[in-house]
């Protein structure tokens, strides 16, 4: 999900990438919860009838199942804030809190956007300039990426950003 924000100068903006999150984290809990219960209670019931190895395969089936909620919900927690004001670019990532950040010209800065190398896998938006490359949005599908680029490629780049660079053949 992509929000774009007008700063208070008419030229900064903000754009703010987060994946998309379906449910919050009570709403997992609860989730959790319940399948948690039905497949103690079930595994129990087995154990007492006297099918005792249930219960281990059960107690690991829950415990996994919730690492796996848990990596979802703090992956949900992504959070990368792009700022265009003035003549630099200022990328934030973290999760809850900036934890690392790149500061790139604007007038350098080249937005790219490669295709992905197999159907299996997604492309990557970049911002590169002098040497350093900067990944954006990993989380987001590819019509997202491709509307962000273009939206970046609006307001980045050589001249204020001239739109989208397309190559000449035999130039």
């Amino acid at each position: 999900m992509v929000d774009v924000e007008q700063g208070m100068s008419t030229d900064d903006h903000w754009f703010v990438l987060r994946p998309n999150i379906a449910v919050d984290w009570r709403q997992t809990l609860a989730v959790f919860g319940l399948i948690a219960a039905v497949s103690l209670a079930t595994a129990l019931f087995f154990t007492f009838i006297g099918y005792w190895p249930v219960l281990p395969f059960a107690v690991e089936e829950i415990g996994q199942l919730g690492w796996a909620l848990y990596v979802s919900a703090h992956r949900a927690c992504e959070c990368e804030v792009v700022i265009i004001g003035g003549d630099r670019i200022e990328v934030r990532k973290g999760r809850r809190r900036p934890e690392t950040s790149w500061t790139l010209p604007i007038h350098w800065t080249e937005v790219v956007l490669e295709p992905a190398r197999h159907r299996w896998y997604s492309g990557r938006l970049l911002l590169r300039s002098h040497g350093v490359a900067v990944e954006l949005g990993r989380f987001l599908n590819e019509e997202e990426r491709a509307s962000l680029a273009r939206q970046l490629r609006r307001r980045i780049g050589p001249m204020g950003g001239m739109g989208e660079r397309t190559c000449l053949s035999g130039a």
